[in-house]
């Protein structure tokens, strides 16, 4: 195997890419490329590319920047810790919203029905529902 080299932009840098490397499939191989370029963006300065996968990649994200600027490296059980609980906060922020959602369209069907609206029928959901009718 050809020694690492941190100026080489397809070999992992960090003990964490190495790790999820062993971890990843071929057909999940984009994931992998995700990760070399955050690593070289934190290295080398980021561009477009990095800043959405650093938004679609969070937790990624934190422990790379961690192991190469403060040199602490995330095992693979605490990452996977951490991903799991990342996933139950998004869960957690969906559902609110979605909640926040259906309130917010419940409040607005009463003041519509307050101040005269009629209610929609079947057809009116269909697109079967004019203007001036």
């Amino acid at each position: 195997m050809m020694e690492a080299s941190w100026h080489d932009p397809g070999v992992p840098r960090t003990q964490f890419v190495r790790d999820r490397l062993t971890e990843t499939s071929w057909e999940d191989r984009q994931y992998i490329d995700d990760l070399l370029c955050l690593e070289r963006c934190m290295v080398y300065g980021g561009g477009i590319r990095s800043a959405y996968i650093g938004v679609s990649l969070p937790v990624e994200t934190a422990a790379i920047r961690e192991e190469i600027k403060e040199g602490v490296y995330l095992p693979p059980k605490e990452f996977h810790a951490r991903k799991a609980a990342h996933r139950e906060l998004e869960d957690f922020r969906r559902q609110q919203g979605e909640a926040r959602k259906r309130d917010l369209e419940e409040a607005q069907r009463r003041w519509w029905r307050s101040v005269g609206g009629r209610e929609p029928t079947v057809i009116d959901g269909a697109g079967g529902n004019q203007r001036g009718r």
